[in-house]
């Protein structure tokens, strides 16, 4: 029997939810804390975000619902467009760090791929435990290399986008509409 983890079974019911419906549903014990975190977190594991959304806060009964609905639902607007703007802020400061880097990085793999090459060469040319040395020192600065190069690109064009996603998750939220509910819902 293939064990099943149940927070997976959780949010491939959400993002199927989510896909299908547009809907995101938190139940949470009090209209307190808006569960904002947890719709981002399932916004940012679908794969691709609805051009809409609607988020359900589902209360146990009988717990009374205040603030108003209206009233929940502009403090989530609020709260999603700040975190929006924090984490795009993020993402921008990852990326330009990134480029600012890239050109040290590419200069220092160059130059790196270049002594390898000649370390290589020369490791042909000598004969005796020199040779074996030179071998190694090329392998060595060919790795150097590739992992500064590897490193500065990376930062450059990848790093900054799980926060850009961060930031498009919450843009969402900032624009989605809110139902608070005591109604008893499947799990």
């Amino acid at each position: 029997m293939r064990f099943r983890l149940a927070a997976r079974d959780q949010l491939d019911a959400a993002l199927t939810r989510l896909s299908e419906e547009h809907l995101v549903v938190v139940k949470l014990s009090e209209l307190g804390d808006l569960g904002v975190d947890d719709v981002a977190a399932t916004l940012m594991a679908a794969k691709r975000l609805p051009p809409d959304l609607k988020v359900r806060v589902a209360l146990p009964e009988g717990v009374p619902i205040t603030p108003e609905a209206a009233d929940m639902e502009a403090a989530l607007h609020r709260r999603a467009a700040a975190r929006s703007s924090v984490a795009w802020r993020e993402a921008m400061a990852v990326r330009s760090t990134g480029l600012a880097q890239l050109p040290l990085g590419l200069i220092i793999a160059i130059v790196s791929w270049v002594a390898a090459y000649v370390l290589g060469y020369l490791a042909t040319q000598v004969d005796g435990g020199g040779a074996g040395l030179l071998a190694v020192t090329a392998m060595f600065v060919i790795t150097v290399a590739w992992v500064v190069s590897w490193v500065t690109v990376e930062a450059a064009a990848l790093d900054w986008r799980p926060s850009a996603r961060e930031a498009a998750a919450f843009d969402l939220m900032a624009r989605a509409s809110l139902e608070v509910t005591n109604d008893a819902l499947p799990a």
